[in-house]
């Protein structure tokens, strides 16, 4: 190890002399493990479909929020009958949860700052900030916890100094999965790396974390459910929009047992209603948007029921 810090550690040896490895990326919502996806796409691991610009496969990703370890495996065995090394990226601790399905599993864990982190999730939630940190917090202990007893290959990346540094990141991590670097143009993929790039930043303005559904609009009613993709207990505060101006706001506080059923993650009382006066009824001239406060998000319709 050198005099200067960088920011980068492995635990456990590298993973030189595993042929055929996954490569699993860990880390906290918010905390960069997009960026080391990212990297890894541009050195050529495989990180999935369809996943620019999180870097991170929705559809190997979806059975993992619900634990389908059937369709994992599935997914797993074709991924391995294809590629030596491939990985992937999701910042939720489910991932350790099936770590024993994987191929030779490695890790790059990353870092970031939980004041950082925290206040980014309470720019884009709604929350507090003590409240976001201390997740942050446990986040991390959880993962810390994992890599005190793990004997497996890991590399610790810290978010602050890959930015300041990015090439000696491609680097170690080339060194780390024994890549070709003849090949590799290190410039060219530390370019890449950078603090919330503009495609990321609108994925997440405009996709976000949430979903959700307006499913009835009545002339004194509308109603429908909304959960964080994130933090499925989370209470969503909600605003009414018509004809482009906010005239109510409320909570998802409804249960909604279908929802659960389809669902079995998400927090039953996810539902939501708007009760309007007969003053502020609506009619069929008017535009009627839900949308998610602090986030200018708004919610898809698949309208169920409408008199207007």
């Amino acid at each position: 190890m050198g005099e200067k810090n960088l920011g980068l550690i492995q635990l456990n040896g590298d993973c030189a002399q595993l042929k055929n490895k996954t490569v699993i990326v860990l880390g906290a919502a918010r905390g960069g493990t997009s960026m080391v996806s990212g990297t890894l796409v541009k050195l050529g691991i495989y990180m999935g479909e369809n996943i620019s610009p999180l870097y991170e496969d929705e559809y190997l990703s979806k059975h993992i929020d619900n634990l389908a370890k059937t369709e994992i495996n599935t997914i797993i065995k074709a991924r391995n009958s294809k590629y030596a090394v491939w990985g992937i990226k999701k910042p939720s601790l489910k991932l350790l949860s099936i770590r024993n399905l994987f191929r030779e599993p490695v890790y790059i864990v990353v870092f970031r700052d939980i004041f950082v982190t925290a206040n980014r999730r309470v720019i884009s939630k709604n929350q507090t900030l003590l409240t976001e940190m201390f997740k942050s917090y446990c986040f991390y202990l959880r993962i810390l916890l994992f890599l005190k007893f793990t004997k497996r290959p890991a590399l610790l990346v810290s978010y602050e100094k890959a930015l300041l540094d990015p090439e000696s990141l491609v680097l170690e991590i080339a060194n780390f999965l024994n890549l070709d670097k003849q090949v590799l143009d290190y410039s060219n993929v530390a370019e890449f790396i950078q603090s919330s790039p503009e495609t990321y930043t609108n994925h997440q303005r405009f996709l976000g974390d949430w979903t959700g559904y307006v499913e009835i609009i009545n002339v004194r009613e509308v109603s429908g459910w909304a959960v964080s993709k994130t933090d499925f207990d989370l209470v969503l505060t909600l605003e009414l929009v018509i004809n482009n101006v906010c005239v109510m706001v409320t909570k998802t506080n409804f249960a909604r047992a279908d929802v659960k059923v389809r669902h079995a993650d998400f927090n039953e009382n996810c539902g939501f209603k708007f009760v309007l006066s007969e003053a502020n009824s609506l009619s069929s001239q008017d535009t009627v948007e839900v949308r998610i406060f602090g986030a200018n998000i708004f919610l898809k319709k698949t309208i169920q029921h409408s008199d207007i």
